[in-house]
């Protein structure tokens, strides 16, 4: 399962579509889990944002919208206000576990 995120109209990257080869896969991705999403940049199946507050942006304004872009994603995009934007990224913040995140008994085996 997969959605398009809106991110082109002409998708260079076809995603799941590359796999099935069929016009509604064009373009879809897997969504990953927002656990810890404040330690996971950059973002998107491509990299191409740098910060939580760049994907929030696209998903307020930047929504490309084809014919199979995700139905959970309104024509352009949800056109966020400035308050709705912090707290949508007070609220991922908030999905992020730092404790967890520094652990010493889950950091990199290979760096000790």
């Amino acid at each position: 399962m997969g959605s398009n995120n809106g991110l082109q109209l002409d998708y260079v990257d076809k995603g799941i579509g590359a796999v099935t080869g069929k016009a509604e896969d064009q373009g879809t991705f897997k969504m990953p889990s927002l656990r810890n999403v404040e330690l996971t940049a950059p973002y998107m199946h491509d990299g191409r944002f740098g910060t939580l507050e760049e994907v929030i942006e696209h998903y307020s304004s930047g929504v490309k919208n084809g014919v199979n872009t995700g139905i959970q994603l309104p024509r352009g995009g949800f056109n966020f206000s400035a308050q709705e934007k912090a707290d949508v990224l007070a609220f991922l913040k908030t999905l992020t576990d730092k404790t967890l995140a520094t652990n010493p008994l889950y950091a990199d085996p290979f760096k000790r």
